[in-house]
């Protein structure tokens, strides 16, 4: 295993292969070489991001090419959360928040619960319980609030030309 480990930390992960005797996914590096050992129960294609969705004995998680954790996303309908306006949704110590598609944060966890982002905006709730029926969720908030997704890639406002004149004044 560590000679695994070793391997994936050089090696650029590329492409998930199951091993039919051990009934688990390992990860082969670009040039075919087993990069990670099979440890995987589920392992999904790399993602735009350079990230792959998989799940090991403690759960879905999303690993790098490096084959290291990224992040643990918020499970949905069986599998991670799907990224909606190019997020989704992650907890920790029991709050939610947002990250992208490379597996950076982009909203810290704060919420008590948090609906994905559709068109821009993202409902989120504060002073919520839970009720289980036993394969759904049900959540009751006692305030709930819209959030705007944050600009992910700051827009440059266009140059003004230098020889740009003012508009003359027009008459009252």
């Amino acid at each position: 295993m560590l000679l695994s480990v070793a391997l994936a930390a050089t090696l650029a992960l590329c492409q998930p292969y199951y091993d039919d005797k051990l009934a688990l996914y390992g990860w082969r590096s670009c040039d075919g070489r087993v990069a990670v050992a099979p440890r995987y129960l589920i392992a999904e294609p790399f993602g735009k991001g350079g990230m792959a969705a998989v799940v090991d004995k403690s759960g879905w998680h999303y690993i790098n090419r490096q084959g290291q954790l990224v992040i643990r996303p918020v499970i949905f309908d069986n599998g991670p959360d799907p990224f909606s306006d190019g997020l989704a949704r992650y907890q920790k110590d029991g709050k939610y928040g947002f990250f992208n598609a490379s597996g950076a944060v982009v909203i810290p966890a704060q919420f008590e619960f948090a609906y994905p982002f559709v068109h821009g905006k993202a409902k989120v709730g504060e002073g919520c319980s839970f009720t289980s029926d036993g394969e759904h969720t049900q959540v009751e908030c006692r305030t709930w609030r819209h959030i705007k997704k944050p600009l992910l890639r700051p827009l440059k406002a266009p140059a003004r030309p230098a020889t740009a004149s003012p508009a003359p004044a027009r008459p009252a």
